[in-house]
C-alpha cells in the first residue's frame, strides 16, 4: 500500500510539473506571439514613416546624412530632390566680348571632372544687367545643357567655348585699334 501511495504521488507531482511546463510554454507563446506582433507594429510603422519622392530624381541637399535621427514635423522639408535631365551652366562673360556673341550659338563646356570630355549645349538667356565692379563688368549667361545620361551633377565645374561666328580680319583690326584709343583716352 505505501508503495501504491508513492506512486500515485510521483504521477501527481509529474503531473503537476507537466501542467507547470505547459503553463510556462503558453506564456512563452504568448510572449512570442506579443513580440512578433510589436515586431509587425513597428515595421508597419517604419514603412509609413520612411521618406519617398513622388518622382524620380537625385538629391540636391548637400550633407543630408547629418540630418539623420532629426525631429521633423508633417509638412517639414527634409531634402530637395530634383531632376537633372536638363541643366543650367552658369557662364560670366566680360562685357567687351558680348557683342560678338550670337544667342543661338552653340556652347561647349569641358568640366574639371569628366578629364577633358565636351559637352554641348545652347544659350537659354543672357542676363540684362550686368555684376560686377567698376573695372571689369561682366554678363551672366545661362547655358541649357541636356543630361540624358545623369553623368553630370549640380555644382559641377569647368570652362566654356562660346561660338562667336567667323568675323573678318578688317573688323580684328579695327576692334583692336579702337581697344587702343580707348585705352589712351580713358587712362
Amino acid at each position: 500500500r505505501a508503495a501504491a501511495m508513492r506512486e500515485e504521488a510521483e504521477i501527481a507531482q509529474t503531473a503537476a510539473l507537466v501542467a507547470q511546463a505547459r503553463d510556462v510554454a503558453a506564456a512563452h507563446q504568448a510572449e512570442i506571439s506579443a513580440g512578433t506582433a510589436l515586431e509587425r507594429y513597428h515595421e508597419a510603422r517604419s514603412r509609413r514613416t520612411r521618406p519617398a519622392a513622388p518622382f524620380d530624381g537625385v538629391v540636391l541637399t548637400p550633407r543630408v546624412h547629418e540630418n539623420v535621427g532629426l525631429a521633423v514635423g508633417a509638412g517639414d522639408i527634409l531634402c530637395r530632390i530634383g531632376s537633372v535631365r536638363a541643366l543650367r551652366a552658369e557662364i560670366l562673360l566680360d562685357e567687351q566680348f558680348l557683342g560678338l556673341l550670337e544667342s543661338t550659338a552653340p556652347v561647349e563646356l569641358r568640366l574639371h571632372s569628366t578629364f577633358g570630355a565636351l559637352v554641348e549645349g545652347t544659350i537659354e538667356s543672357i542676363s540684362q544687367e550686368p555684376s560686377g565692379g567698376e573695372l571689369r563688368r561682366v554678363y551672366r549667361i545661362l547655358v541649357r545643357v541636356d543630361n540624358d545620361s545623369g553623368a553630370l551633377r549640380p555644382g559641377m565645374t569647368g570652362r566654356a567655348r562660346l561660338d562667336a561666328g567667323t568675323v573678318p580680319p578688317v573688323q580684328h583690326i579695327f576692334d583692336w585699334i579702337s581697344r587702343l584709343l580707348r585705352i589712351d583716352f580713358w587712362i
